[in-house]
């Protein structure tokens, strides 16, 4: 089963909890997590960019097609054949034609994946596939961790959970867990410059010096992001 971690990783230099409390012994299944109800739910792709819900085109969306769209909530819709995602408020602003859209969905959770999105299988609900085995491929050596701040949008924000891989070796480019002078960080690293570096451009980027203590301690390749409990009618 997947580790869970009761540590939080910050997407910043500073704020961090203390990382060097041990992982609880606790596990985890993606399946539960991810869907109470897997008859009315499938993983499509995301159709467009919608960054301010922090979903980039390509993203995989869990969409369950028995909920009632609410405030708030991201929908995966349908306007003269074809497919989008928009939110709620979009929906009921003026300036749409209701009537020309129809919703297919209320997208509950979305999965980034920095090194690409993977193809999803054919199925016709969740009650088809393996979500968990899907995503984690390495048991024990992937930890569920929630990501703390901001320093990494669009593409982690803060409260979102991270899947990290400590088996991945780390690449020019990839996004990683570090422990910098004892505390975790999530950066993006330049092996080149020795550079880590946040997505959101408002953090400055950080030059690994010689007197700094640092670790690497996995690599972030797949990013979850709640958008509705699966717990919520």
């Amino acid at each position: 089963m997947l580790v869970l971690s009761d540590v939080s990783v910050s997407a910043s230099i500073t704020g961090f909890e203390n990382p060097t409390l041990p992982f609880l012994e606790k596990t985890i299944c993606l399946n539960s997590l991810l869907s109470t109800s897997p008859s009315s739910t499938r993983v499509a792709f995301a159709p467009n960019n919608l960054l301010s819900r922090g979903i980039a085109s390509g993203d995989w969306l869990i969409v369950n097609s028995a909920l009632t769209p609410a405030y708030g909530d991201v929908l995966y819709a349908m306007s003269y054949g074809t497919v989008g995602i928009i939110t709620y408020e979009y929906l009921q602003s003026s300036v749409t034609e209701v009537s020309d859209v129809n919703v297919v969905g209320v997208v509950q959770q979305s999965v980034h994946f920095y090194r690409g999105s993977p193809q999803i299988p054919d199925h016709d609900t969740l009650k088809d596939l393996n979500l968990h085995s899907l995503m984690v491929s390495k048991e024990y050596s992937t930890v569920l961790a929630k990501a703390s701040g901001n320093s990494m949008v669009p593409h982690v924000w803060d409260g979102d959970l991270m899947l990290i891989e400590r088996h991945l070796d780390r690449k020019d480019g990839d996004v990683c867990v570090l422990a910098l002078n004892g505390e975790l960080v999530l950066k993006r690293i330049d092996l080149l410059k020795g550079v880590l570096s946040s997505d959101n451009p408002k953090f400055a980027p950080h030059v690994v010096r010689s007197s700094d203590r640092i670790s690497h301690e996995g690599v972030v390749n797949k990013v979850i992001r709640l958008h509705r409990l699966p717990c919520t009618a």
